[in-house]
């Protein structure tokens, strides 16, 4: 088993010695790019989609700080975006939330149930 591998390093001490510089160079970094952009691919591919969840006019960026408070004590994961939209993980299982009613109300899908937890602010 020694043998094989002091005849494989043989092997490619021969090999390399007989390269010159630019294809050194390339052997080096083909793979070194190669495997970079896999890990930036697989980096990508793995973020969630996150889709608009609610969003409010300009001036109401109080009500979408109660919003994301309520979703906070829930233990929701959102994103807030431009300053006036709350966006979600598409796949969260969150079907609305409807801050201009009585209150703010949010379901998840899975458990078919509603969490009212804020009222609205008085106008």
């Amino acid at each position: 088993m020694g043998e094989f591998f002091s005849q494989l390093q043989e092997q490619l001490s021969r090999v390399w010695g007989n390269l010159n510089v630019q294809q050194k160079i390339l052997f080096v970094s083909a793979p070194t790019v190669l495997i970079l952009a896999l890990v930036i691919a697989v980096y990508i591919a793995s973020r969630p989609d996150f889709v608009l969840l609610v969003s409010v006019p300009p001036g109401e960026e109080q009500r979408l700080n109660e919003i994301a408070t309520s979703l906070d004590a829930s233990g929701v994961k959102y994103e807030l975006r431009g300053g006036n939209s709350i966006y979600d993980p598409a796949h969260s299982g969150i079907a609305y939330v409807s801050p201009w009613r009585e209150k703010i109300c949010w379901a998840r899908q899975a458990d078919r149930a509603s969490n009212c937890s804020i009222q609205p602010a008085s106008a």
